[in-house]
């Protein structure tokens, strides 16, 4: 795993040093390979064929289709509200391969999101963060909550980008991934417990911070934003009392590591 993440490092050196259509795609494609071989090597076979013709479809629509090259790479990406592939690959993954589908995978475009964004596309980010809202209440397995949990919270982060708050949205990742890590560790006194205090339950401090930073653009679409508020306030309801029956049934108080590692994607990407 440590081979993979030197290699992606390397790979989003060479995306950020050209701005070459050309240079991207090819940059896609080793990726793609890069977690096919992750995934054959796990034993995984069934989602290497969806995940790949669904990578380079959408990377030989990006590479010819120039004017709706940002909408392909939201599907690259698996961003909410073109996020329907993503179940499909990620159902028969195990915990490691999840997580770097939902974190590792996911970083090598955003360099380029950043080159082609647009401030039009943020209101088809909170689009996507509503219909992330109403699967909650579709959910049937763990799995699911985690991508639907991920995805939101991944439009969150674009969004938000878009809105000139990308550096914040960066601190609070790293601020959580330490947190957890530390829990996970079992060398520190910090408990989940603490870290559902970070989680985007209703009104607890997440969920304030994106109430606060949806305030500010009242005057613009206030209805939209404001129904977006309530919508999150009902979603993260539902999700707490999945969590709490996972708790219950599951005895979440003493999980092991897999349970440590699904539960960091509850949290983090909440």
């Amino acid at each position: 795993m440590c081979f993979f993440f030197f290699l992606y490092v390397f790979f989003c050196f060479v995306i950020v040093c050209g701005v070459n259509v050309i240079l991207w795609w090819s940059m896609f494609f080793f990726f793609t390979v890069c977690f096919i071989w992750m995934v054959v090597i796990g034993g995984n076979f069934s989602s290497v064929l969806n995940y790949f013709l669904v990578q380079e479809v959408c990377g030989f629509l990006f590479l010819v289709f120039s004017s709706y090259q940002l909408i392909f790479l939201l599907v690259k990406m698996g961003v909410s509200p073109c996020h329907f592939w993503v179940f499909m690959v990620c159902k028969d993954l195990d915990t490691t391969l999840l997580s770097w589908f939902l974190s590792m995978q996911k970083l090598p475009y955003v360099l380029v999101y950043i080159v082609l964004s647009s401030s039009v596309f943020v209101l088809v980010l909170f689009f996507g963060v509503l219909v992330c809202h109403f699967q909650y209440f579709f959910l049937s397995d763990l799995v699911s909550a985690v991508l639907v949990s991920s995805t939101e919270s991944f439009n969150w982060v674009l969004g938000f980008y878009d809105l000139g708050m990308g550096f914040e949205m960066l601190l609070w990742y790293l601020m959580i991934f330490f947190l957890l890590t530390f829990s996970c560790s079992g060398n520190s006194a910090v408990s989940w417990y603490l870290s559902l205090i970070f989680m985007s339950l209703p009104f607890g401090f997440v969920f304030l911070v994106k109430v606060f930073a949806l305030s500010g653009l009242v005057g613009y679409m206030g209805l939209f934003f404001m129904f977006i508020v309530m919508t999150m306030f009902v979603s993260y309801l539902c999700f707490f009392v999945w969590v709490m029956m996972m708790s219950m049934f599951f005895m979440l108080d003493y999980f092991s590591l897999f349970g440590r590692l699904l539960f960091f994607f509850l949290v983090v990407w909440c």
